[in-house]
């Protein structure tokens, strides 16, 4: 008969350290989610307790009051949190699954083409174990692509340049102005650059090389010749 009693009695202390630690754990899954979600909008999130420590087991879920992440980027796969409670900070461990909605092509692009957002679609993708992330968004403008790129598949910053980049062998026309006078050529780039940024042209009509800073409409300021 004692036996017996004390076999329930370890059940019951049993049962009840289960369930308490159930709750902890769901306390902190909730907080979790509530603060991801809140910095990262437009996520998806799933967040498993995979460890914590055998103090923070014995507190009751009432006295979990905040979870902060060690690392301010988006936090995925296995990543060390801290549990803050009225009698101290716990160190633990989550696993967190994240999908995203991301931007993709809609069709195949080639290297050197151009495009814009009408050129792409949403992908809702699980980047939990990716090394690298891809881009989250792109904005309106225009963009060249840097390889070819094929539908649905990810798009990373190394991939892209803005469309107002001007390639190797596009035209522009340079504006020589040296003692007085200004003559227009027109002359090929042949080193990428954005207007506002130096380059070195070529025209054919002189044979020559010039260097020259690019301005917006595809033109060009002569600055020295080469």
């Amino acid at each position: 008969m004692i036996l017996i009693t004390t076999l329930i009695l370890i059940f019951s202390i049993s049962g009840y350290i289960q369930i308490r630690e159930a709750k902890i754990e769901k306390k902190i899954v909730n907080l979790s989610e509530e603060y991801l979600h809140e910095i990262y909008h437009e996520t998806g999130f799933e967040v498993d307790v995979k460890w914590m420590p055998p103090a923070l087991k014995k507190l009751t879920d009432s006295e979990v009051e905040e979870i902060r992440f060690q690392n301010r980027e988006l936090p995925r796969g296995l990543v060390s949190a801290e549990a803050m409670t009225g009698r101290g900070v716990y160190p633990i461990q989550l696993y967190i699954r994240v999908t995203l909605n991301l931007p993709v092509a809609e069709s195949r692009l080639l290297k050197g083409d151009e495009f814009g957002p009408e050129e792409l679609q949403t992908k809702k993708a699980d980047v939990t174990s990716l090394k690298e992330l891809p881009l989250l968004v792109l904005d309106n403008s225009t963009w060249i692509a840097n390889r070819d790129i094929e539908p649905g598949e990810f798009i990373y910053d190394r991939d892209i340049v803005k469309g107002n980049i001007l390639r190797r062998g596009q035209q522009v026309t340079m504006i020589y102005d040296e003692e007085n006078l200004a003559i227009e050529m027109s002359c090929e780039i042949r080193q990428p650059a954005s207007p506002g940024e130096v380059t070195i042209l070529r025209c054919s009509d002189t044979g020559k090389r010039y260097e020259a800073i690019l301005n917006e409409n595809k033109k060009a300021s002569w600055i020295k010749t080469l």
